[in-house]
């Protein structure tokens, strides 16, 4: 049986922008590598420095080790209602079939009409 998800519609801009930031992404990656082993690119290695400055921030006071917990975890929280709310959706109930016991004999039913923002998957 088919499930209907909805889920907001995301425009032409920002998947171009999404498509972007991966090309991005994996370009500097590539140009990092290629720095270390060839010499031509960028260096990213301040990162590592960036990240164990934080960490060292953290050992000072109880409130800075909450602050660093604290932040991934909101991040965390809305990556997924992000990923749930524009890529995976929320099922739709469609109206129950009654059984007339009298053979194959289904009423039609129709998914409740989504807002402007939304699309329908049937997958």
């Amino acid at each position: 049986m088919p499930e209907m998800r909805q889920r907001k519609k995301l425009s032409k801009g920002t998947w171009l922008l999404l498509l972007l930031l991966a090309i991005v992404f994996i370009v500097a990656i590539v140009l990092h590598f290629t720095y270390q082993a060839v010499g031509f690119g960028f260096d990213l290695s301040f990162l590592g420095g960036i990240g164990t400055g934080l960490m060292e921030w953290g050992v000072g006071s109880g409130w800075s080790a909450l602050i660093i917990l604290a932040i991934p975890f909101i991040l965390g929280i809305l990556f997924l209602y992000t990923l749930k709310a524009y890529f995976i959706g929320e099922a739709v109930q469609l109206g129950a079939i009654p059984n007339t016991g009298m053979g194959y004999n289904p009423a039609p039913t129709t998914p409740s009409q989504p807002t402007q923002d939304k699309e329908t998957v049937i997958s």
